[in-house]
């Protein structure tokens, strides 16, 4: 209260303006560019003396009109990265009907499978470095965990990198290497499953899923490609008949590819999101 005179709401919908004004400005034309960190600044500045900063998570949206009653694949193309899910943060659907193995209609969502195990899978060594009188010490940073690794050193240079423990939820990692009386030496880790996969699940009236089918698709996070399954649709629950797919963005710049403009639907009242925190 001593920052600003407007109340929550209002900051909320200047919010929603400043992001508005960006989209005019930026988006809805071909050869556009959404940029994270100037949707940010504008956001920040929607009220500089009480907004102190901002952090916000980019979801990207494709929707698809399926054919119904007919068996038929699907490729939706994102044209950006997707960032692999997590239990809490993973794709969303919009509902639709299929029947079960025993004919039973049932109103089911795509869902991406977790993955519980992902590792690093190997590190190689872009230069080997030079003066290194003993093993360095091999540090491998990101955002899972548990990842080891140890080097071999021939002729005072590091020759390979093994590594030791895979770890586990890594979906990106970095290799640091200290020690060993030496310097120079650089290596890139590499990370495994950076594809996804798909079910058709529903809840059941205790809210427990039920898995109609635990081969529904694949997810390409890289390519941002979903390929959706042969696959039987009776109906869609949307008013309008399209699928929707939501995933987190894993990056802050997101171009056009051909014949795709990025826009914001202003008519979806899910599409902007705002919560504050006082500090």
């Amino acid at each position: 209260p001593k920052k600003t005179i407007l109340s929550a709401d209002q900051l909320r919908t200047a919010i929603r303006n400043s992001v508005l004004n960006y989209k005019a400005q930026n988006l809805d034309q071909f050869d556009s560019k959404f940029i994270l960190s100037r949707l940010q600044d504008a956001i920040d500045n929607t009220d500089p003396n009480s907004i102190i900063g901002s952090q916000t998570v980019i979801k990207l949206q494709k929707r698809f009109r399926p054919s119904l009653n007919t068996n038929q694949s699907y490729n939706i193309l994102f044209g950006a990265p997707l960032h692999r899910g997590t239990i809490t943060n993973k794709m969303t659907s919009t509902q639709f009907k299929v029947y079960d193995s025993t004919g039973v209609e049932r109103e089911v969502i795509f869902e991406e499978i977790p993955q519980s195990y992902t590792g690093v899978s190997s590190i190689a060594v872009l230069n080997g470095g030079v003066g290194y009188t003993s093993n360095p010490t091999v540090t491998i940073l990101g955002d899972g965990y548990g990842a080891e690794a140890s080097a071999t050193i021939v002729n005072g240079k590091i020759r390979d990198i093994t590594v030791t423990k895979p770890g586990i939820e890594y979906t990106r990692a970095t290799v640091s290497i200290s020690g060993g009386g030496g310097y120079g030496a650089q290596a890139a880790a590499s990370v495994e499953a950076r594809t996804g996969s798909l079910r058709v699940v529903y809840f059941d009236q205790n809210a427990e899923r039920q898995i109609i089918s635990d081969d529904a698709g694949t997810i390409d996070y890289d390519a941002g490609l979903i390929y959706i399954k042969n696959i039987l649709i009776n109906s869609v629950s949307s008013t309008d008949g399209y699928i929707r797919l939501t995933m987190e963005s894993d990056k802050g710049i997101i171009g056009t590819t051909k014949n795709v403009i990025i826009t914001l639907d202003e008519d979806d009242a899910t599409s902007i999101s705002t919560i504050l925190e006082t500090v």
